[in-house]
């Protein structure tokens, strides 16, 4: 649920390949993986830094994520889970009207971490260009008009990560 995994498992494959062999000795690394295939395992082990960046640039690009776009997560929670669901559902309703054509609308659904200390999490996100009149829409919603009792809205807002 993160928008950088790709980013973070090349860094990291990398910076474990880059600490073999130090010193005196040849160092040797050995990667098992489900997915031999995968673009930024492929990456990685090439060392190709230039092939990384266009591969994932281009897929930001395509999802509208940030350089290219912004990212707001809105969370609910609380201890009835049905009542959750119901609140943050009604919240992107109500202002769907202004999306528009340009943002992406994921709907509402459990939060990756679904619960934590008893109580249950949903998020909804929102991807576009331009997000600033539903993120004061959005604001307002949380801050000034929670009506939903024993449900706590929140944002995030330039999300990096849905967890």
């Amino acid at each position: 649920p993160d928008l950088r995994a790709a980013e973070r498992t090349f860094q990291l494959l990398t910076q474990v390949a880059g600490r073999a062999g130090r010193g005196q000795r040849a160092g040797e690394v050995i990667v098992q993986t489900f997915s031999p295939y995968n673009d930024v395992i492929r990456f990685a082990a090439a060392q190709d830094f230039p092939a990384f960046y266009e591969y994932d640039i281009a897929v930001r690009e395509l999802l509208h994520y940030p350089p290219f776009g912004h990212l707001i997560a809105l969370y609910a929670r609380g201890e009835d889970e049905a009542a959750v669901a119901a609140a943050i559902r009604e919240t992107v309703e109500n202002v769907r009207k202004l999306c528009g054509d340009r943002i992406i609308v994921v709907e509402p659904a459990p939060a990756p971490l679904a619960r934590i200390k008893g109580k249950y999490r949903y998020v909804a996100t929102f991807r576009g260009t331009s997000l600033a009149a539903l993120r004061r829409a959005l604001r307002e919603r949380v801050l000034r008009r929670n009506a939903f009792p024993g449900v706590e809205l929140y944002l995030d807002v330039d999300a990096l990560s849905l967890a």
